[in-house]
């Protein structure tokens, strides 16, 4: 799985990008183009987040988060698993 991770951005691009960019390209004249292309781009990144909480909902242990938004605009959500410190005297 690890050797495909390089092949995924050039076919998303050729699949997603590409043809998103050739519609904008042929619609640059118009207004509010710029506002739907920012619009498409708000709902690429908030649209995971219904399907995590849903996920979360289901299968708690699936989803690593406490408590996944429904909706949230943040492109990177981290999480980190903070290892137990014990002391040792």
């Amino acid at each position: 799985m690890a050797l495909a991770v390089p092949l995924v951005w050039p076919i998303f691009y050729l699949i997603v990008f590409l043809p998103i960019g050739i519609v904008f390209s042929l619609l640059q004249g118009l207004p509010y183009v710029g506002l739907f292309a920012a619009f498409l781009a708000v709902l690429a990144v908030g649209i995971g987040d219904p399907i995590v909480c849903l996920l979360y909902k289901l299968r708690p242990k699936i989803v690593p988060v406490d408590s996944p938004p429904l909706f949230s605009l943040y492109l990177i959500v981290w999480v980190l698993a903070v290892p137990e410190i014990v002391l040792a005297n």
